[in-house]
């Protein structure tokens, strides 16, 4: 078993300034014996399926920590970095520095999760996404870190952090009572909101993934008798908008990327025209397709048709994911201010 202060000096070379690869395997290894706790007790308590993934416990967690070790173009760990910027490590002990390391694996194991599932799951995935555009858009929640979970923190009332945490099926159950399949994202935050705010026995913050979960459920029983498309927000802002700030967004990404990445030959020029076209693509199918999703290598093949998915996993998808990260949220900004 590798221990903290074995391998303390790799980790503070890292923050500094990055390590070569032998070294990042060991941190990494390290992290994945962090993280592996959390992904077994999710899969005890029925939180995550690995088998409906097609993935194991251990691919789940290296999944999460490719993130957080992928390197920018000086080679440094710029997440890492980042997350321990106000942090000081060569003032704290290892216990402290390894309490705040765990905190950071468990907020990506928890984030990947979810994209994985919004891979595997267009539909939840749909969902996910137009949760978090609505709480983006309205006053009624905030999202919020909590012991390595995306929470939903009611705003402008006491969150009553010191009671108890609603259980999953008492949680499901509520949901269920107060939404309906042809209620629109913001009618069911605003549903949630009230509820939690109403009741003093639970803690009024509530896991997202879940509260995604029991929606599709509710959307789901309504689909076995009649065709509804799940209720979007954007559909609340001209299309046409969307459409103009999307290609706005991907033009700034593309002058980016052009400097970043063909300009130091990282990649060519055709390359950067794939990557724009599939990042468009991508987003227009989010933000104004009602239909199902596909998944970012099905866009990708489009306007790079002899690219392989083993290719395409081994040199395309972490670049891909990551602008596509970055664009989204750029997008985001600009419909939050329209």
């Amino acid at each position: 078993m590798i221990v903290f202060r074995d391998i303390r000096p790799v980790f503070e070379r890292a923050l500094a300034g990055g390590v070569a690869a032998r070294e990042t395997r060991i941190l990494v290894q390290y992290c994945a014996f962090l993280a592996l706790p959390l992904v077994r007790k999710k899969v005890r308590q029925g939180l995550l399926n690995p088998g409906l993934l097609a993935m194991t416990e251990e691919d789940i967690v290296y999944d999460a920590l490719a993130e957080l070790f992928q390197r920018d173009d000086g080679g440094k760990f710029p997440l890492l970095q980042s997350s321990f910027s106000d942090f000081r490590p060569d003032e704290r002990s290892d216990e402290e520095i390894v309490d705040h390391l765990r905190k950071l694996v468990f907020i990506n194991v928890h984030k990947t999760i979810i994209r994985l599932y919004s891979e595997t799951d267009p539909t939840l995935g749909k969902i996910l996404r137009n949760l978090k555009l609505g709480i983006a858009k309205s006053d009624a929640f905030e999202e919020s870190i909590r012991f390595g979970e995306t929470m939903l923190v009611v705003k402008n009332g006491d969150p009553l952090f010191g009671r108890p945490c609603m259980g999953s099926d008492e949680l499901q159950r509520a949901i269920s009572n107060v939404v309906n399949v042809h209620d629109t994202i913001p009618a069911i935050l605003a549903k949630l909101h009230a509820f939690l705010t109403e009741q003093e026995q639970y803690q009024r913050a509530v896991p997202l993934f879940q509260v995604a979960t029991t929606v599709k459920s509710v959307y789901v029983i309504g689909w076995e008798t009649e065709q509804i498309a799940v209720p979007t927000v954007e559909e609340e802002v001209d299309s046409q908008r969307i459409r103009e700030m999307i290609a706005q967004t991907c033009l700034e990404q593309a002058v980016e990327l052009r400097q970043s990445y063909v300009e130091t030959r990282k990649i060519s020029e055709e390359t950067l025209h794939a990557y724009v076209q599939t990042l468009e693509s991508i987003l227009k199918e989010e933000y104004l397709d009602a239909g199902p999703t596909r998944s970012y290598y099905d866009h990708f093949s489009e306007y790079a048709p002899t690219v392989t998915h083993a290719e395409y996993r081994a040199h395309h998808r972490t670049t891909l994911e990551y602008i596509t990260k970055k664009t989204r949220i750029r997008l985001q900004s600009l419909l939050k201010a329209t």
